[in-house]
């Protein structure tokens, strides 16, 4: 990398240079050494099956051609990957979209660049999961959902907001809906086999796994009613400024990624698997580890990603709204500070096409 001074194209001062190493470094990159050497990254995420493009980006050297030395960073939470950026341990983070996570961002001017997955019809996120006899009961529709209590992980999450987004669609008010936060899925099944839910709302992989061990279970795929963005990729709103190119590159990288899931994962019907490709097993075989998701499930369930990587802007506002709703975010939170689209409104310079 080379330094240039404030003034012309004249050699920094000592103090210059090290100031502008220092800013660098602060924005979760490293500096380059020696003409050979390239600017290091790091992406600080959780283990999960959401972020297969960004495995399939690191294994296949797409960073690496954008000149980046791309680290990813697994960390416990997303808690812990919004904390990176903001504190500069890294350049950029990917999380689900939740209360938390708005509030966090508006206070620390994270900016999310880029689509992490969503739940889509035909390739479920999420899973509304009743027991058998309730649903032979009659307990089949959204409506029915009225007055009835729902077990969530936490009344913050993404899944509540999709919960009431489907709600909504469908005619109920959301503050029909009785939500009962119980912490982890496993208590989830537990309260619903005992009767104190009527239902509970889990991610899919987790569904699937659990029913295919369980016969009383019936799965209703949230994706199938309403869209609802779940994760995103982030970034600092001070590296966006600073080094808007890095960050070009990088994203770059990711949509190889994403076309490289996309076609492997999402470009073809239900059990043909006369249409997957060469590379197919190895590349299940390489999320299903990273993701620590069996290969079983991402087979059966891939998350959807847009093929560019593109937020659904409009969810992601709605969502905002909705937590600004509930008292959960200020209310001079904004989704066009929140938001900057410019990086995957369409194919970068310099990228293939997807298709």
């Amino acid at each position: 990398m080379r330094l240039t001074g404030a003034v012309g194209d004249h050699a920094p001062t000592r103090r210059q240079a090290v100031a502008q190493i220092s800013a660098f470094c602060a924005l979760g990159f490293s500096p380059s050494r020696g003409a050979a050497a390239v600017p290091k990254i790091t992406v600080a995420l959780v283990r999960s099956a959401g972020s297969g493009p960004l495995f399939i980006a690191a294994a296949k050297g797409y960073f690496a051609d954008e000149g980046l030395d791309a680290e990813l960073r697994f960390v416990a939470s997303d808690d812990d990957a919004r904390a990176a950026v903001a504190a500069g341990e890294a350049a950029f983070g990917v999380s689900q979209l939740t209360a938390s996570f708005f509030s966090y961002a508006v206070d620390q001017r994270l900016t999310l660049i880029a689509s992490q997955f969503s739940d889509q019809a035909g390739f479920p996120a999420n899973a509304l999961v009743i027991v058998k006899p309730a649903y032979d009961a009659g307990f089949k529709s959204v409506p029915d959902l009225r007055r009835k209590q729902i077990g969530l992980e936490d009344v913050g999450s993404g899944r509540r907001y999709a919960l009431a987004h489907i709600a909504a669609r469908y005619g109920l008010d959301p503050d029909e809906l009785t939500i009962a936060a119980l912490e982890r899925p496993q208590r989830e099944f537990e309260a619903l086999r005992k009767g104190e839910i009527d239902a509970a709302v889990v991610s899919f992989h987790t569904a699937l796994e659990t029913a295919s061990s369980a016969s009383d279970l019936v799965l209703v795929r949230m994706g199938d009613l309403a869209q609802s963005q779940m994760g995103a990729v982030f970034t600092a709103q001070q590296t966006i400024d600073s080094n808007r190119p890095i960050v070009e590159k990088f994203i770059r990288a990711y949509q190889r990624g994403v076309a490289s899931y996309d076609l492997t994962f999402l470009q073809r019907s239900d059990g043909d698997d006369e249409a997957k490709p060469d590379d197919y097993d190895s590349t299940l075989q390489l999320v299903s580890e990273q993701a620590n998701v069996a290969p079983r499930l991402i087979d059966q369930a891939p998350l959807y990603c847009d093929r560019l990587g593109r937020l659904d802007e409009a969810d992601v506002s709605a969502q905002l709204a909705f937590w600004q709703d509930h008292g959960m975010v200020a209310r001079s939170a904004s989704a066009a500070n929140l938001i900057d689209g410019s990086f995957t409104a369409e194919r970068l310079p310099g990228n293939p096409d997807p298709n």
